[in-house]
Formats: C-alpha cells, sequence, structure tokens
C-alpha cells in the first residue's frame, strides 16, 4: 500500500543518510595521522613557526570533525536501526489486525509474537552493517590515495599484499573451539 512504500522510502533515506554520516566520520578519522604527520614535520623542520601554527589549526579541525561526525553518526545509527526495526514490525503487525484469522490457523500466536520480535531486531541489525560497509570502503579508498601521494611503491604493496596476507591467515587459522563460543556478543541491543 502506499503508506507502506513511504515508509520503506523513509528506510531508504535513514540508510543513505546513515551510509553518509558513517562514511564522512570514517574518512575524517583516516585523516588524523596524515594532519598529525603534516605537523611533526613542519615543526621538525621549521620549528616553531606560521607553518606550524597553520597545521596544528588543520589537525585541531580534523580531531573536531572526528568528534562532530562521530556524534552525528551514533544519531543516524539509532535512527536507522530503530526506523529499520519498526518499519517491518508495522507492516506485521498490520497484516495481523487485517487476517489475523486466517493467522491464527496457520500458526500459533507465540510463533507469530516470536517471529515479531527476533526476525525484526535481525533487520534492524542487518540495516546497521549497510552505513558500516560503506564506511570502511570510504576509508579503505582516502588510505589508498594517501598512500599512492605518499610512496606509490609501498601503496602497491599493500594493495597487493594485504589481500594475500589476509586469505592467509584466514586459511591458517583455526575456528574457535567450542568452548569459547559462549563470548559471543549479544545480537539485540536490549540486552
Amino acid at each position: 500500500t502506499r503508506k507502506e512504500s513511504s515508509a520503506a522510502s523513509d528506510v531508504y533515506k535513514r540508510q543513505a543518510l546513515g551510509s553518509l554520516v558513517t562514511g564522512l566520520n570514517y574518512v575524517v578519522s583516516v585523516s588524523v595521522p596524515w594532519a598529525l604527520g603534516m605537523v611533526l614535520d613542519a615543526g621538525l623542520e621549521h620549528g616553531f613557526t606560521r607553518e606550524l601554527w597553520i597545521r596544528l589549526a588543520v589537525l585541531t579541525l580534523v580531531i573536531l570533525g572526528v568528534a562532530l561526525t562521530q556524534m552525528a553518526g551514533q544519531l543516524t545509527e539509532i535512527a536507522v536501526q530503530m526506523n529499520a526495526v519498526a518499519t517491518p514490525a508495522r507492516v506485521a503487525g498490520r497484516k495481523l489486525a487485517l487476517d489475523g484469522r486466517a493467522v491464527n490457523r496457520e500458526l500459533e500466536s507465540g510463533d507469530v509474537v516470536t517471529s515479531m520480535l527476533t526476525d525484526v531486531d535481525r533487520i534492524g541489525q542487518a540495516a546497521l552493517w549497510i552505513p558500516e560497509m560503506v564506511g570502511a570502503l570510504l576509508s579503505t579508498v582516502m588510505i589508498l590515495v594517501i598512500m599512492f601521494l605518499t610512496s606509490p611503491p609501498l601503496a602497491w604493496t599493500v594493495l597487493i599484499g594485504l589481500p594475500i596476507v589476509t586469505l592467509l591467515i584466514g586459511l591458517l587459522g583455526k575456528p574457535l573451539p567450542v568452548s569459547y563460543t559462549h563470548l559471543t556478543l549479544p545480537t539485540t541491543p536490549y540486552v
């Protein structure tokens, strides 16, 4: 219906905003070592000059940017998850209210409540994964750009070598023994 498509559109808008803010936070966070390196270079080469103070101001702005984007990221993360949880729950509740007798013939009432509580929470967790993935991709690209500007041979070594090393570690690493499986994180943020 029209309300359901409007709710889905809201989910996509919040998802896009969350991806943008998380990506911006990751990129700004990656800029901190670069800005710190510029401050150190200016201080070691020229001492306390105007250039050092300009680079210190840039470093301060980058750190302020990290704080602001982290704060905005937390707010959009909450909005993304709550909206991704509320929309399917609302749709399922509406369908249940409209066709309740048909559902009662096919399912036990406990099954309906259980699926509404667990499935929508999993949808919310999946919705949080998308902005994190976008942020990780953007920060990786930013790091590669900085590395190529600094040292192309080093950048090519990392670009080619890191996936190989990651693959080898994955192949050589053993899964956790069953005795460690109780150490997993809770799947719901309400615990």
